[in-house]
């Protein structure tokens, strides 16, 4: 009988090192994936910020691009209606044909 006691004493003191064993890993673990996290966290403020950049860059050259437009209506290249109404003109005399 004392042979299972010491046996019995012995895997409890095999599963107590294991278990202890385990929780250290686990705590390294846990370390490692919040350092991890924490990485990702930097990497993602990182890239927000540059699409927030591009955004901004995006935008003013949109907004250039429209004062061009502006710019171009207000100085005027040919009278327009003129234009348009040749093309319809010619269009239904290329099709009377």
């Amino acid at each position: 009988m004392e042979i299972f006691g010491f046996a019995i004493t012995f895997f409890s003191l095999v599963i107590a090192y294991q278990a202890w064993q385990n929780g250290r890993f686990m705590k390294e673990e846990l370390k490692a994936v919040r350092e991890l996290l924490a990485k990702m966290d930097e990497h993602i403020m990182k890239m927000d910020e540059q699409a927030e950049k591009r955004h901004r860059e995006v935008v003013e050259i949109i907004n250039s691009q429209h004062q061009n437009v502006v710019e171009l209506l207000k100085k005027g290249f040919g009278d327009l209606t003129r234009d348009i109404e040749e093309l319809k003109n010619g269009s239904k005399s290329m099709g009377d044909k």
